[in-house]
């Protein structure tokens, strides 16, 4: 059986007059086509945004627009708001970064169920699996020495406050 191979949806985006080229290599924004340019419109505060989004896809950088691509969702971040994307005959989306990601939203949920894309149910699933992980302190080394080596031993820091006297 052969693999299929899905085709990467490409867009720009022009941010005062500037371009930045991105990516999809999974769901596109639903009723943006690809290669259709959208453009920065305005910005607002993230917690006046409004209702949740209906969908979203996460972004990622055409080569050679990494930086800009970076600088962009830390200046999203920073400043606390979201982009108000027009693309031609598409309407208006959201451009929101997600810790070092762009995410472009659309439409307007009919709960925040669906906006999550997941249930209290498997929220609590989740939850319960990270909580079950042991807690230790990250290690700062390339992951060639981490794979050789097993993970790093857990700390009980509780047992170093003891040692140090308190």
């Amino acid at each position: 059986m052969a693999a299929t191979v899905r085709s990467v949806w490409k867009s720009v985006i022009d941010v005062g007059g500037l371009p930045l080229d991105v990516v999809v290599a999974g769901e596109a924004p639903s009723g943006w086509t690809p290669g259709a340019p959208a453009r920065i419109t305005g910005c607002v505060e993230a917690s006046r945004e409004g209702p949740p989004a209906a969908g979203r896809s996460v972004l990622g950088p055409a080569p050679g627009y990494e930086r800009a691509y970076a600088t962009m969702a830390a200046a999203l971040a920073a400043d606390d708001t979201v982009g108000l994307l027009a693309v031609p005959g598409a309407g208006e989306y959201r451009l929101r970064s997600l810790g070092e990601a762009l995410v472009v939203e659309w439409g307007r949920a009919a709960s925040a169920e669906e906006a999550r894309g997941f249930t209290e149910a498997e929220l609590a699933g989740a939850l319960m699996v990270l909580r079950a992980l042991p807690r230790r302190l990250p290690t700062r080394s390339n992951g060639a020495e981490v794979a050789a080596s097993g993970p790093a031993p857990v700390v009980d820091l509780m047992q170093a406050r003891r040692a140090r006297g308190r």
